[in-house]
């Protein structure tokens, strides 16, 4: 009977321990997460005030976003966005510009590749 008890009181330990490891990440939300960092680094210069927007690009609104193709959904890699906010800061295109908006970071970037990744949902 105590070695039955021991080996349950084990199976419990153990799924307790597999079940908090395999904790659920949340869906990361355009609205609450991403665009507050785009409003923070990119808007100054990629917004509708302007005439012409830098690179004709504006990220001020989901649509702009949309069909401009800077963002390919599931495709962090193969997206313009990801790529420009990750360059050296002395590489030409790196986005923000060094000295014109704060750089984003290393924890910014990863939520803009996540979010890109899961399928960039607006």
């Amino acid at each position: 009977m105590k070695i039955l008890v021991k080996a349950f009181a084990s199976a419990l330990l153990l799924t307790a321990v597999n079940h908090s490891a395999v904790a659920v990440e949340k869906e990361v939300k355009f609205n609450k997460e991403i665009k507050p960092i785009l409003k923070r680094s990119c808007y100054m210069c990629h917004n509708s005030r302007k005439k012409k927007a830098a690179a004709n690009l504006r990220l001020d609104n989901v649509k702009s976003i949309e069909e401009a193709g800077f963002v390919v959904a599931g495709d962090s890699a193969g997206s313009s966005l990801y790529d420009r906010i990750t360059r050296a800061e002395d590489q030409k295109g790196v986005m923000p510009p060094t000295g014109k908006r704060p750089a984003l970071s290393t924890d910014e970037k990863e939520l803009i590749k996540k979010w890109i990744n899961e399928g960039a949902k607006f």
